[in-house]
């Protein structure tokens, strides 16, 4: 090793160290517990994870000239992806996997000098110095999942070096501490609070905080471009007048003491939105009572909420691509997850399979991100398989109001036998602009039981001992959406934003673009140019026309290769960027 200043010689010093811990670790995993599944994943797939992040990430993830393992795949790197029964990854291919790293590491380090460590690499936008501290992050905190595994199970634990960093004089790895005790759990068991270890499966960084970091780097590096952002699905459109006076009037109220509300008489809601709410639904066919009504801050709360209900053993099937946080509520509570494969060639609208068993189905129609509806003969196949398998389906209609077509199905509950088997979420967000005011409801019917026990009972139940309800104010302002006048706001609204939806659709079809949605849906879901990786069109599309979108892998596996746009900007914003857009496309 070359001579070197004291920061860099205590990186390497440190890194020796964990490397032989890891190795060690590594060597002392029983053969019996390779395979086994920890929440559905296998040790050899924690192992992996944790190699492969050292190898990409500690010296250059940007590294143009970076090659995985040859067995590397996407899926195999991702804790969210559970494999199947006989998919494995032989210990010795981990162990030679791991002999490359540390060689490469080791080089590495051998000529690192200080003052490089807070340069960044070459196509890279962090410097050395951040990049190793967060590797040695992440690389511990996985190394401390798979210590807790294996003591658990085995009731040994696997030896850790000192300060002076010595390892043990004689023998061969693996080496274990020799406890005084005869059971080493009861250390463990000696540690009574614990926290959700879910968690440490859930991908670090959420799609959209990665889509908002990559922006505003490139707009501090070019604060004279001007960026249009057509990527998350806020609206831009403002409160309608039926809206806002009705707002106004309530708070007026409030200050009166005739008209004063303290404590909402029911964590429900207040009688008048759910009857307003039952009326706008006997419109589109479909009888509620306002006890099944339940009025919420958003469809994204009750779509995690109502996980409360059901057992955590419950496996949850959700399509492929699809908006993350279903994905990640069930992550957090531990949940088996099951994929159906959304693709071009289902037009992104799959259909249920007999062989695969579920308890808990997620749907939405209109689909986010892609934009695809369901008719009645698809939702009726999905209504018909979970009654067969006597499973419950939470139907995210938040997008409802943007169906234009008499057609198509605005809630799962047109379809027959829907109230035996589903639960229908909705919000205000987009029909009424409301992301920033916070309004929704879920619908339970009464009818809908499951083990002796009815589910409207049930969510009342944890509503009123979990939630606080929502404020008159906003009740009110959401009572006007469902009038009339107000209805007929909000749609000037939608309109506006279906508008949007057609200047995009028209620049696809013009340069003869594969996509979904724009019709019956604010968003576009479109094939990137030439082949290209969702990151890379994300990337590219910024750089060179500085327009945001969605990148499609953001949203699963089945969304690589894909992009979403949304309608929700503004009308001249959006004619600009897809002017750019073309331009840009054929270039390419």
């Amino acid at each position: 090793m070359i001579e070197q200043n004291p920061f860099s010689v205590v990186i390497w010093e440190q890194t020796q160290r964990a490397l032989w811990e890891c190795e060690n670790l590594l060597r002392a995993i029983p053969d019996a517990l390779w395979d086994r599944r920890y929440d559905g994943i296998p040790m050899w797939k924690y192992v992996y994870h944790t190699l492969y992040s050292m190898d990409r990430w500690y010296i250059n993830p940007g590294d143009p000239d970076y090659r995985a393992p040859s067995f590397h795949t996407k899926e195999l790197n991702d804790l969210n992806v559970v494999p199947s029964e006989d998919e494995t990854l032989p210990r010795e291919t981990a162990l030679s996997y791991f002999a490359a790293v540390k060689g490469k590491l080791c080089a590495y380090l051998d000529v690192l000098q200080d003052d490089e460590l807070t340069e960044c690499p070459a196509d890279c936008d962090m410097t050395r110095f951040h990049l190793i501290l967060g590797q040695f992050r992440h690389w511990h905190r996985h190394m401390g999942l798979i210590y807790g595994f294996l003591i658990e199970d085995t009731g040994n634990w696997p030896f850790v070096l000192n300060q002076l960093g010595t390892p043990p004089e004689q023998g061969e790895m693996p080496f274990f501490y020799d406890l005084p005790i005869e059971n080493p759990r009861t250390i463990k068991e000696a540690h009574l609070m614990r926290i959700n270890e879910n968690y440490r499966n859930i991908q670090d960084s959420y799609l959209f905080s990665t889509v908002g970091k990559k922006v505003a780097a490139y707009s501090a590096a070019h604060p004279d471009k001007s960026i249009i952002r057509l990527g998350i699905g806020d609206v831009t459109r403002p409160l309608c007048p039926a809206v806002t006076e009705a707002m106004q009037k309530a708070a007026l109220e409030m200050g009166t003491p005739g008209g004063f509300h303290g404590y909402i008489p029911s964590e429900q809601g207040y009688p008048f939105l759910r009857e307003a709410i039952a009326r706008y639904y006997a419109k589109h066919g479909v009888v509620l009572s306002i006890d099944e009504i339940f009025i919420s801050d958003g469809a994204k709360s009750d779509l995690g909420n109502l996980l409360d209900l059901f057992a955590q053993d419950n496996t949850v099937l959700i399509p492929d691509p699809v908006y993350p946080a279903y994905v990640d509520v069930n992550v957090m509570a531990g949940r088996k997850i099951v994929y159906c494969d959304a693709n071009a060639e289902n037009g992104f609208l799959p259909l249920p399979d007999e062989n695969v068993q579920a308890d808990l189905i997620y749907i939405c129609s209109p689909n986010n991100p892609t934009g695809a509806v369901y008719d009645h003969a698809g939702l009726k196949k999905w209504v018909d398989y979970a009654l067969r398998q006597d499973a419950i389906i939470l139907f995210d209609a938040a997008y409802e109001a943007f169906i234009t077509d008499p057609s198509l199905p605005r809630s799962i509950y047109e379809i027959e036998g829907a109230k035996q088997c589903a639960i229908e979420i909705c919000s205000l967000s987009k029909t009424a602009g409301f992301t920033g005011t916070r309004c929704g409801y879920t619908i339970v019917p009464e009818t809908l039981e499951r083990d002796g026990m009815n589910l409207s009972r049930m969510w009342l139940r944890r509503q009123t001992t979990k939630y606080n309800g929502t404020a008159y104010i906003v009740q009110r302002a959401a009572e006007a959406v469902f009038t009339d006048e107000g209805y007929a706001q909000c749609m000037e609204n939608l309109d506006y934003y279906r508008r949007n939806a057609r200047v995009m659709a028209d620049t696809l079809d013009r340069l003869g673009i594969f996509y979904t949605g724009g019709v019956n849906s604010p968003y576009i879901w479109l094939r990137c140019p030439g082949s290209m990786k969702s990151w890379d069109f994300f990337d590219l599309l910024l750089e060179r026309a500085q327009v945001v979108g969605t990148p499609g892998a953001g949203f699963g596996v089945n969304g690589e290769g894909f992009f979403r746009l949304t309608a929700f900007g503004q009308y001249e914003n959006t004619v600009e960027a897809m002017r750019r857009f073309e331009a840009l496309a054929r270039s390419l």
